[in-house]
């Protein structure tokens, strides 16, 4: 099977398990928060995959984490709606924070 076709099986499947593909998460400046505390050292500008953290470091979003830039090896889920959502996960995978889209 080709890379392209392996790719696209992966998508599919994707989709339909619900998870949004992360070409689906608008480009534009993300705003974390715990509860209601501000937490401001994991804010993020979007532009496609690529990423700027709240230090002006750039790095990129991989599949399931950040890498590169002031939040790499953070693990992330995005989770779409509106406002356009990424959960920030802890080690056991649990939702930490969340970091939505600002206006």
């Amino acid at each position: 099977m080709s890379q392209l076709m392996r790719s696209c099986a992966l998508a599919g499947m994707m989709a339909s398990m619900g998870v949004p593909a992360l070409a689906q998460a608008p480009s534009g400046n993300y705003e974390c928060w715990f509860f209601s505390s501000p937490r401001g050292g994991l804010n993020f500008q979007l532009s496609g995959s690529n990423y700027v953290g709240s230090d002006g470091s750039r790095g990129v979003l991989t599949g399931s984490a950040f890498k590169g830039g002031a939040n790499d090896g953070v693990r992330y889920q995005y989770k779409g709606g509106n406002p356009p959502t990424f959960s920030i996960l802890g080690p056991r995978g649990d939702e930490v924070s969340v970091c939505q889209l600002a206006k």
